[in-house]
């Protein structure tokens, strides 16, 4: 308790400080614990003076039931308009990003080694049935060996078109898949190409007649090698999950994923339709999805009855609602201690905050009005309460509707977690969608380091839009810098180059100036030029362009490296040469586009890298992925034209600019 008293000379108050507490003249301290008033009555003038008796008669929850509805995702479409059967035994992040895989050679080789191992396995317990027909294993490795090898080209300069010298100079100059070649060629088999090879012959795979037509195989254990082959090809296709027949949801020309999946309704209504145009984040949740009304009964809407049977279901839970707490909320009790971590009288809130005076509000007079009722929900599962019947503790019972009942598009109305919907169902129906959906994803996934990365920026000084390959594969399971990796080849091209096709040109004596048409850039800076869109006259998109390489005395285009940006690209491994080796892979089959707004000023970067995790049922799922992000501005390639520079007395260009 302070007094204070006014200083008449300096006007100054004086204050006083006395302190109040209990003085207990006994040895026992219950008394005093009990914090005991004196007159119990000026309590209940308190109570009278916060309006406490006057009651409202409002009752409380006591018992509840809720009638559920569930359903789950059984199709899924993907970009191209594929359907087929999704059933969980994946995530569905891992169904919708998994990319097709370009196999290193420490995977290639690693799967020769699990040959090898799945075929001296077997041959432990062979029994031969001709005395003296023995299975030699270290015969029979180098047998494989030979016919799935791994080996560098050598380079013909005579024989070699450009398009082919160019193919081989790109595996030579990369020095650690030289090394590794060099190292494993005539070791161990290739067991991507040993896979491919029993893939070709059916199903069930046989052994192939290059292997079973050489003097070193038997007849004789022709059956435990064929076990073998069959363990194989089931731990590689388990080792990694990759698109049946290179059907994925990359939307190429948006840079990230488009796919839709659908689940069947109750009372043989067309399946709900869910679509997802623009996932590049690599956390798939429910906000990803628009619910799509605008079906016609067929593809995903299309119904079927024997999976509405299966996967519709409706219950009836009986439970008592608890109070929903949070922390620092105020205790229903007048007496009872409340928590002082989170202080909510201390709250500070302009007239302007009208969220932070919402939250105080809620937290201090309505809290006590909330209540929880546990539903355990499957993931993959689309839930919708139909409502919930709740007794109070006067013996009435209330029938309550799920909330946002009206139109979606009413600003006035509040809901939570229900489904966007598109613009065509917006015009079909204005009611609100109120189910909730839990996709089948994960929580956490392991993620390696990028092997491919591209950033698409934007160059103002030259007008146009660029592809910066930042990381390409390096075939060792990693991803190399593309910017050494441009500068490698290049240095190797300029070994390669003829002698007899270089033609130095002179430089007069006394010149100072020369004019150059055009420089070059890296060859890991992939061109996009405008071009308007089909029918239109200001719209346009970037189509992807290519830079010339002057090399043997001829102009050829160079072609990205990465994936990401090869599509439309030629990719007939028929034509291969070697491994690594194809140069149909410059041919370009058809045009490439990127929309305009996907390049936007501050740029973006694609990123693909090997994902892992572990799935509820306990299995390990790899995948190949892509990823979308933030990049960090502008760029500047240095690309000019019609330059003019200074050449110094010995006859060298000096690249310095002329005024």
């Amino acid at each position: 308790m302070a007094t204070s008293h006014l200083d008449y000379e300096t006007c100054e108050p004086f204050r006083s400080w006395n302190r109040l507490e209990s003085r207990p003249r006994r040895s026992e301290f219950d008394e005093v614990l009990k914090a005991s008033i004196h007159d119990p009555l000026w309590m209940l003038t308190r109570q009278w003076q916060f309006g406490e008796f006057q009651g409202e008669d409002t009752a409380s929850a006591v018992f509840a039931k809720i009638m559920m509805e569930t359903t789950r995702v059984n199709k899924f479409q993907h970009r191209d308009g594929t359907i087929s059967n999704y059933d969980e035994s994946v995530p569905l992040e891992t169904f919708v990003e998994r990319m097709p895989v370009l196999y290193d050679l420490r995977f290639r080789a690693r799967a020769g080694q699990h040959w090898l191992k799945f075929l001296k396995n077997k041959s432990l317990i062979y029994i031969p049935t001709t005395p003296g027909d023995n299975y030699d294993h270290t015969l029979l490795q180098k047998v494989f060996a030979s016919l799935f090898t791994l080996e560098l080209p050598v380079i013909d300069h005579d024989n070699d078109n450009t398009a082919l010298q160019v193919a081989k100079a790109r595996l030579l100059s990369n020095k650690l898949a030289h090394q590794a070649i060099s190292g494993l060629g005539g070791r161990t088999p290739d067991g991507v190409a040993w896979y491919e090879a029993l893939k070709k012959t059916g199903n069930p795979v046989s052994l192939p007649a290059a292997l079973t037509g050489r003097p070193e195989w038997k007849t004789a254990f022709t059956t435990f090698a064929t076990e073998a082959a069959n363990e194989f090809i089931t731990w590689f296709e388990k080792s990694h999950e990759h698109p049946a027949n290179t059907n994925d949801s990359w939307s190429p020309s948006n840079l990230e994923y488009s796919f839709g999946c659908s689940m069947p309704n109750k009372g043989g209504a067309d399946n709900s339709v869910l679509e997802a145009k623009a996932y590049y984040s690599g956390t798939l949740d429910w906000y990803d999805f628009n619910l799509n009304l605008d079906t016609d009964g067929t593809g995903l809407s299309k119904k079927d009855a024997a999976a509405e049977a299966a996967l519709v279901k409706t219950e009836i839970l009986t439970v008592i609602p608890s109070e929903a707490r949070f922390g620092g909320m105020p205790n229903s009790r007048w007496w009872e201690f409340e928590d002082g971590s989170t202080d909510l009288g201390n709250i500070t809130a302009e007239t302007t905050n009208i969220a932070k005076i919402l939250l105080a509000q809620f937290a201090l007079m309505y809290s006590n009005d909330w209540f929880v009722v546990p539903y355990s929900v499957a993931a993959g599962a689309v839930s919708e309460v139909k409502g919930i019947l709740v007794t109070d503790n006067f013996g009435e019972r209330t029938w309550v509707e799920p909330a946002g009942q009206g139109d979606a598009n009413d600003w006035t109305g509040w809901t939570m977690f229900n489904f966007t919907k598109t613009s065509a169902s917006e015009d079909k129906t204005g009611k609100t969608d109120p189910r909730i959906y839990i996709p089948p994803v994960m929580s956490k996934v392991q993620e390696s380091k990028p092997l491919e990365s591209v950033e698409i920026i934007r160059d103002e000084m030259a007008n146009m839009v660029w592809g910066v390959e930042a990381i390409i594969p390096d075939l060792m399971g990693g991803g190399q810098d593309g910017n050494a990796a441009a500068q490698e080849l290049s240095n190797y091209l300029k070994k390669l180059e003829r002698d007899d096709l270089i033609t130095p040109v002179p430089i007069p004596e006394g010149v100072k100036l020369s004019y150059r048409l055009g420089n070059t850039v890296p060859e890991n800076w992939i061109p996009f030029l405008p071009t308007h869109l089909p029918g239109q006259n200001r719209a346009i998109q970037l189509q992807r362009a290519s830079m010339p390489r002057w090399f043997n005395k001829a102009f050829s285009q160079v072609r990205p490296r990465t994936a990401i940006l090869r599509e439309g690209m030629n990719s007939n491994e028929a034509a291969a040469v070697q491994l690594y080796v194809n140069p149909a892979d410059e041919i370009q089959n058809s045009p490439y586009y990127i929309f305009d707004e996907e390049a936007p000023r501050k740029g973006i970067v694609v990123e693909a890298s090997w994902q892992r995790t572990r799935w509820y049922n306990g299995k390990t799922i790899v995948w190949y992925g892509r990823r979308k992000k933030t990049s960090r501005g502008e760029g500047a390639s240095g690309l000019v034209f019609d330059e003019v520079i200074y050449v110094d007395y010995a006859g060298q260009e000096a690249l310095v600019p002329a005024d």
